[in-house]
């Protein structure tokens, strides 16, 4: 599985059902999976969570082989 370095264009947050917050920042760098076929990609931190990948921009290879 590749991973990528992503910066966050847009802030978003997301409230679990027990009141658990997680939250990323504009201009905070995330590691973060591939894009899904729904346009989803992992965060990876505290929590693992799908968030659109519109509110990340550019990407770099963190782990993996880039080039295919």
């Amino acid at each position: 599985m590749k991973t990528y370095k992503r910066i966050c264009i847009s802030d978003y947050g997301i409230t679990d059902g027990n009141g658990e917050r997680f939250e990323i920042k504009r201009g905070q760098e995330c590691i973060t999976t591939e894009p899904d076929d729904d346009g989803y990609v992992v965060v990876m931190g505290k929590f693992w969570i799908a968030v659109p990948v519109d509110n990340f921009a550019g990407e770099e290879v963190f782990t993996g082989v880039s080039g295919g």
